[in-house]
C-alpha cells in the first residue's frame, strides 16, 4: 500500500485530505517577555503577556494578559492594568489592556502567576481558558465564541480550596472611543442611566445592558460604536454600574450558593448605530440568555465522546506500526483514564472541580499528540 493511501486510510469516517479549516479557530500566543515603557513608576519593567485569537469565521477576536514581573514584585506579579484584556474587535470598548478583573475582597486574585492559558476547543465551537491557582481556591476563566460569532461567551468559575472566600467580578468599558470628552450611558431593559450615576441594578429585570456613548455614536467617524453585555441573573447577587465622563465600570458579586458567573460580550456591533444595536439588544437578548443558559463551558469532548472515536483509531494504528507491549499498555491505560474522568465530569455538573477537568484536557492533549505521531509512523509504514 502506497504511504498516501495508508494515511487517507486512518482519516476520521466522512473526512477527506480537502476538509476545510475548523469553523472556530483559536491560537495562543506566549509567554513572551518584553519591557514596559515610560509606564510611570514602572519605566522599563519586565512584562510576560500572553495572546488569545480567537477567529468565528465572522471576526477575530482577541484577548490578552499580561503582568509586570519586575523582581520587586516576586513572589508575586503586577497585573497593572486587569486580569484580561479584550483589544479586538474593537479598539475602544470593553479594555484592551484589562477589561475582566477578579477580586476578592479588594485583593486582585491576578497577583500570583497565571497557571496556564490554553486553547481548549477548535471546530464546532473555539475555546480558551485561564487559569489561577492561589490558597483561596483556583479560579477559571473559560471563553467561547461559535461559527460566524460576533460576540463572546465567558464563565469565570471559582472552586475554594477550603473556607469559600467572597469574590467579584469587574469589567471595564469605554464605549464609542477611549478618549474623555463625550457622553456616556448605559440602557437597561428598565431604564437609562445617565452619565455620573452609580446605582445598582434590579439583576431581575436588568440583565442585558447596552454601554454607549452619544457623542461617540455607532454612526460617527472614528467610533467603535456601544458594547453589550448579558448575564445569567440567576448567577450574580449584585450588580453595580458607574457611568463615569470615562470608563463605565460594571461589578458583579456571585449569588449566594454560586461559584460561577456566566455572560456574553459584544465588543462591537459593526457598523451599527446605537438605536440599532439597542434594538438588537432589545429583540435578541431573550434568546441570547436562553443559550448562555443551554452553554456548558466544560470542554466538549467530555460529552461528545470524540476522544473515544480517537482511542479506536488509535488502536486500529497499532495494529500498523511497529509497537510494543509498553506503548500499548499506555495507549490502554490512557483511554481508561480517559474514559474515567469523563464519566466523573459528566456525572458532577454544577459541583464538577478544576483538578478532573485539567486532567482531562491535559489526557486529551496527550491521546492527540500519540494519535498524530502514530498517524505519521503508519505514513511510512509499508505492508
Amino acid at each position: 500500500m502506497r504511504p498516501w493511501c495508508l494515511l487517507l486510510a486512518f482519516l476520521p469516517l466522512g473526512a477527506t485530505a480537502q476538509d476545510k479549516p475548523a469553523d472556530v479557530s483559536v491560537r495562543v500566543g506566549g509567554p513572551e517577555e518584553a519591557k514596559l515603557g515610560a509606564y510611570v513608576g514602572h519605566e522599563g519593567h519586565p512584562i510576560r503577556k500572553y495572546s488569545v485569537l480567537i477567529h468565528t469565521g465572522a471576526t477575530k477576536m482577541t484577548l490578552q494578559h499580561w503582568v509586570d514581573v519586575h523582581p520587586s514584585h516576586a513572589p508575586k506579579v503586577l497585573p497593572l492594568e486587569g486580569l484580561i484584556g479584550f483589544p479586538r474587535p474593537a479598539q475602544a470598548n470593553w479594555y484592551s489592556n484589562g477589561f475582566l478583573n477578579i477580586f476578592y475582597g479588594n485583593e486582585p486574585v491576578g497577583d500570583v502567576p497565571v497557571k496556564s492559558v490554553r486553547a481548549t476547543e477548535q471546530g464546532e465551537r473555539g475555546a480558551a481558558q485561564f487559569e489561577w491557582h492561589r490558597a483561596e481556591g483556583t479560579w477559571i476563566v473559560t471563553f467561547l465564541a461559535f461559527p460566524k460569532g460576533k460576540s463572546l461567551f465567558c464563565a469565570v468559575r471559582y472552586f475554594p480550596s477550603d473556607r469559600p472566600v467572597k469574590w467579584r467580578l469587574k469589567l471595564d468599558c469605554y464605549p464609542g472611543r477611549q478618549i474623555p470628552g463625550g457622553e456616556r450611558y448605559v440602557t437597561t431593559a428598565a431604564r437609562v442611566l445617565e452619565e455620573g450615576q452609580h446605582l445598582e441594578l434590579d439583576r431581575a429585570r436588568e440583565w442585558w445592558l447596552l454601554l454607549a456613548d452619544r457623542v461617540f455614536a455607532g454612526d460617527t467617524p472614528g467610533s467603535d460604536g456601544p458594547a453589550g453585555l448579558i448575564y445569567a441573573p440567576e448567577d450574580v447577587g449584585a450588580v453595580r454600574v458607574s457611568v463615569n465622563d470615562y470608563p463605565i465600570f460594571t461589578e458583579l458579586e456571585p449569588a449566594e450558593g454560586r461559584n460561577e458567573i456566566r455572560m456574553i460580550f459584544w465588543d462591537s456591533f459593526f457598523g451599527r448605530t446605537n438605536a440599532e444595536a439597542l434594538e438588537f439588544m432589545r429583540q435578541t437578548a431573550e434568546e441570547q440568555l436562553e443559550r448562555l443558559r443551554k452553554t456548558s463551558f466544560v470542554n466538549r469532548e467530555v460529552f461528545s465522546g470524540k476522544f473515544r472515536e480517537r482511542q479506536a483509531e488509535i488502536e486500529k494504528l497499532l495494529q500498523v506500526v511497529s509497537a510494543d507491549e509498553a506503548l500499548r499498555r499506555r495507549v490502554r491505560k490512557l483511554g481508561e483514564r480517559l474514559a474515567g474522568l469523563a464519566e466523573r465530569l459528566t456525572k458532577q455538573g454544577r459541583k464538577i472541580g478544576p483538578a478532573d477537568e485539567t486532567a482531562f484536557l491535559e489526557e486529551r492533549d496527550e491521546q492527540e499528540k500519540l494519535w498524530w505521531q502514530l498517524r505519521w509512523e503508519a505514513l511510512f509504514t509499508r505492508k
